[in-house]
């Protein structure tokens, strides 16, 4: 006797249920176990549970294509890959819609180099800064942290500190804020490029920075990334943030976590490297 048609449906999806539940412990406890902490500190237990969501897709599933998530206005875009290889983040960056402007980025490589997951933020007349405010005190406490770390005071840092979006995770982490604050101040007085590449603790990454008053904040992002793969550095995590002064004028920042790929590192080749490539684009 043939199945009806729901007895088939029931049968199926025990069969799936079954299938899953067999591999759905170990998958994610191994992709959270591979995520960077940053990653947890960075972005909203929504979001996160979404990207997971994806990347057991792709794990469970076997899938090699990428994943890519739209928000419903169109603001933002996340990509989830089963893959990581030096040129990826570029390639991507190359296929993102062109209609709008890249204001932001948040990239995350896992540990292992097993996948990634790439967020991007558009430009949006509707794009507002009043929700998930950070409260004053947080602030005014990256303000002070600052002020200590550069040597420079209070008043000029507050100022800077009001560019960045309200819920901004910059501005919870005063090391990266002081770090910006100095390319910014350096591309004030040369009203052009400065790039900054310094040692981590982990003695195998380095930290650059790249701020750019000259070029769109997509152009200073993306080049950077075609920089970086053509030299074979890979880059574990990536951020960028357009900083709007006002008018038309804008001073992009961004910020790559990288470690040396086939060939020895050198922080000043890649420096003069990344100064050269952007002041010719410009």
């Amino acid at each position: 006797m043939a199945e009806s048609t729901e007895q088939r449906a029931y049968h199926l999806i025990e069969e799936l249920r079954a299938d899953i539940d067999f591999e759905l412990d170990d998958v994610l406890a191994n992709i959270v176990r591979d995520l960077p902490e940053e990653y947890f500190q960075r972005l909203e237990r929504a979001d996160q549970l979404t990207h997971l969501k994806a990347l057991l897709a792709i794990n469970i599933c076997h899938l090699e294509q990428e994943i890519v998530l739209r928000s419903a206005d169109g603001r933002h875009i996340a990509v989830v890959a089963g893959q990581d290889y030096p040129g990826l983040l570029a390639s991507i960056l190359n296929r993102l819609p062109t209609d709008q402007p890249l204001i932001g980025a948040k990239i995350f490589t896992s540990k292992t180099h097993e996948f990634i997951i790439d967020l991007f933020e558009f430009d949006s007349p509707e794009t507002s800064t009043e929700s998930d405010l950070m409260d004053s005190y947080t602030i005014q406490s990256a303000i002070e942290e600052v002020s200590r770390l550069t040597g420079q005071p209070s008043s000029g840092i507050s100022e800077f500190v009001s560019l960045y979006p309200a819920n901004s995770r910059v501005v919870t982490s005063p090391e990266e804020l002081a770090d910006h604050f100095r390319a910014f101040t350096e591309v004030e007085q040369t009203n052009g490029i400065a790039v900054q590449t310094k040692n981590e603790r982990d003695c195998n990454q380095h930290k650059t920075i790249v701020a750019a008053s000259i070029l769109k904040a997509r152009d200073v992002f993306q080049r950077s990334a075609q920089y970086l793969a053509s030299q074979s550095i890979d880059i574990e995590q990536a951020f960028l943030n357009d900083l709007q002064l006002g008018g038309q004028s804008n001073i992009a920042i961004c910020s790559f976590l990288i470690t040396a790929g086939a060939k020895e590192f050198s922080m000043t080749e890649t420096s003069s490297g990344l100064t050269n490539l952007l002041k010719q684009s410009g």
